[in-house]
């Protein structure tokens, strides 16, 4: 499953950053493997996440076309990768069985 969303810079700036690695919004762990998938235009970019064997394709506005890695990485710390919260249009609309679910968590 791939997850598509996109942030600005002014947002990415305000998170708080407590770990040096980007982490999963769903168990709090590190990410897996973070990779720069593509240039955005002049001054974004496309960053792609993987955890829980998913990926998550997040585009960054840097607002500059002089960035650096480290403005990439600043960026990335600060977004909430793989929040529950968030759903993109293109994602599958499925009804949740509550009941079944958590039947499987009492067992």
């Amino acid at each position: 499953m791939l997850r598509k969303t996109a942030h600005g810079v002014v947002e990415a700036l305000r998170q708080r950053v407590t770990d040096v690695w980007p982490t999963c919004d769903l168990c709090g762990e590190a990410l897996d493997k973070i990779e720069l998938a593509e240039r955005a235009g002049p001054t974004a970019v496309r960053v792609l996440g993987t955890h829980h064997g998913c990926e998550e394709l997040a585009t960054f506005e840097l607002g500059t076309e002089h960035w650096d890695p480290t403005d990439v990485h600043r960026a990335v710390r600060g977004h909430r990768w793989f929040r529950p919260e968030a759903r993109t249009d293109d994602e599958a609309r499925i009804p949740l069985d509550v009941d079944s679910i958590a039947k499987g968590v009492a067992e």
